[in-house]
């Protein structure tokens, strides 16, 4: 007999997802693709650009069929206001997206900030499942924010919705 003890896990498969010592597939974007990649720099310059006034809104989505996020489109309104609209006009009925932007509500020199995130019946399946768990990985990555929302058409984004919301949150 030999002195090793027994390690069912000995030896170690080759393979990262069949070895369960090998780091290799612990907390990395680029073999759980159930997690978002996030290492864009321009995602993080986006988020700072709206947070600090230089844009209204950013949108992101992923690149082709990746989990790797990317800045889909930005803008930038003279009243440092989102326009919602145009951010609805922006938005593909068939794939997930989402968008961070900041809004004024009346009277309130104070931006409000907004995530939202866009999951369209015209989204495969497979996507729309994992579509909860990348939404709150890019929440966290946009926080702090004021509200969320979670979009599958349209209609949730109509701009009295969203001021409401904000409205009831800021007790106004």
């Amino acid at each position: 007999m030999s002195d090793t003890p027994y390690n069912p896990h000995y030896p170690p498969s080759s393979n990262p997802y069949q070895d369960p010592l090998s780091k290799a597939h612990v907390g990395t974007a680029n073999v759980d693709d159930s997690k978002v990649d996030l290492s864009d720099p321009a995602l993080l310059q986006a988020k700072k650009d709206v947070k600090d006034g230089k844009l209204s809104w950013v949108l992101f989505s992923y690149v082709g069929t990746s989990n790797r996020l990317k800045v889909e489109s930005t803008s930038y309104e003279d009243s440092g206001s989102a326009n919602i609209d145009e951010i609805v006009d922006e938005l593909n009925h068939g794939k997930p997206m989402f968008a961070f932007f900041r809004i004024y509500l009346q009277n309130n020199t104070v931006p409000k900030f907004v995530y939202f995130s866009w999951n369209p019946a015209g989204v495969p399946p497979l996507l729309k499942g994992l579509m909860h768990g990348r939404s709150y990985d890019i929440g966290n990555f946009l926080s702090p924010y004021h509200a969320s929302i979670d979009a599958q058409n349209e209609g949730d984004l109509s701009s009295e919705k969203i001021l409401d919301r904000l409205r009831k949150a800021a007790g106004v």
